[in-house]
């Protein structure tokens, strides 16, 4: 039924529903390891995780290719061994992570003797959780609008998008670890009360991640034919506006994601929320509306009425979308965490902050 919402050919819902039956499985030891590297990068400890990655991504790689083409004595499952191999790599990762946190040997522990619950802590948790799981889902539900009025435009226009979004992806793997480098050091100086370092490392990872940022932006505007080229489509030109859009946009998600990540380190989740609020759904949305023709009509689910948004004006309506989008969360993260009121949400949940 989901996946049915998303296509109407009926071999394409049949390989989802294959696919996401078994991979759904495995949710729950994927989120324990997400929580448990989390937990670790928390602590300083950003090697493990890579470590624990570094041998289940391979482990994914050769399940796949075993289970789906049938290699040696394995039967030959197609979609269904590409989601075992991933179900079981998920697995390895939770089992593994579960093992080294018992083990006591790492500055986070699982103790399993004694009481498993705080009801402090549990409350702390939720408060900080609940503004990032809504960011996310935000985030999620506003793709799909954006990703129709793309299609409208034609499925090269869909075809290009998809190209220069997966580019930016892999340009922007640094910003993640920036931004996870900003949470560890903020958080980790405001549980030793020092609050004045907590904001220098927040501002001095900003500025080391946008020195790198912008220089792959940088190599992104000027060789986005070549580096479509790399990906085959039939719409090379096409395909390297959009990169150079998203090349634009690198300096706007590594500001946004960094200083998201240094607030998050204070435990202060609600601005980035009414960042992708402001930007996703009062700027990106409705700006790339205007790209449809005019005359296209709309009918607004559940309310039953039907306007028309557009102005015909294609492209350029959905790239200022896409940079303002950005641009309007940098902003809104970075004047967040400039008030420095960041310190007053880490003060009052009261975990390991000095008092004034």
């Amino acid at each position: 039924m989901l996946v049915g919402v998303l296509a109407d050919d009926a071999a394409t819902i049949d390989f989802g529903a294959t696919y996401l039956s078994i991979v759904m499985l495995s949710m729950a030891p994927r989120f324990w390891s997400l929580v448990a590297s989390r937990a670790l990068a928390g602590s300083a400890d950003t090697r493990t995780p890579m470590y624990v990655r570094l041998l289940t991504l391979p482990t994914n790689v050769v399940l796949n290719a075993v289970l789906i083409f049938g290699l040696g004595p394995f039967p030959r499952l197609d979609i269904a061994g590409a989601a075992i191999g991933t179900a079981v790599a998920n697995t390895l990762a939770a089992t593994i992570f579960f093992g080294l946190l018992a083990s006591g040997r790492y500055a986070v522990r699982l103790p399993l003797r004694g009481p498993q619950f705080d009801l402090g802590l549990l409350t702390e948790i939720v408060r900080v959780a609940l503004p990032l799981s809504g960011m996310r889902l935000l985030q999620t539900f506003a793709r799909f609008p954006f990703l129709f009025v793309l299609g409208v435009l034609g499925t090269p226009t869909l075809a290009a998008y998809a190209i220069g979004r997966r580019v930016m992806l892999l340009a922007l793997m640094p910003a993640w670890g920036y931004a996870t480098a900003a949470s560890t050091l903020v958080g980790q100086h405001l549980g030793s009360g020092d609050e004045s370092s907590a904001a220098e490392y927040g501002w001095q990872t900003l500025r080391v991640a946008l020195a790198v940022q912008l220089a792959i932006g940088a190599v992104l505007v000027v060789f986005a034919r070549p580096v479509v080229s790399l990906f085959g489509t039939e719409y090379p030109g096409l395909a390297a506006q959009f990169v150079r859009v998203f090349g634009l946009i690198v300096a706007g998600f590594s500001i946004s994601r960094t200083m998201r990540g240094s607030l998050r380190g204070a435990g202060d989740t609600r601005w980035p929320l009414y960042g992708t609020i402001l930007g996703g759904y009062c700027f990106r949305l409705p700006v790339a509306a205007l790209a449809l023709p005019a005359s296209f009509v709309v009918t607004v689910p559940l309310v039953g009425v039907s306007v028309s948004p557009g102005l015909g004006l294609g492209l350029p309506a959905v790239f200022v979308a896409l940079v303002g989008d950005f641009y309007l969360k940098a902003a809104v993260n970075t004047g967040r965490f400039w008030t420095g009121k960041w310190r007053d949400v880490a003060r009052r949940s009261g975990v390991g902050v000095a008092d004034d």
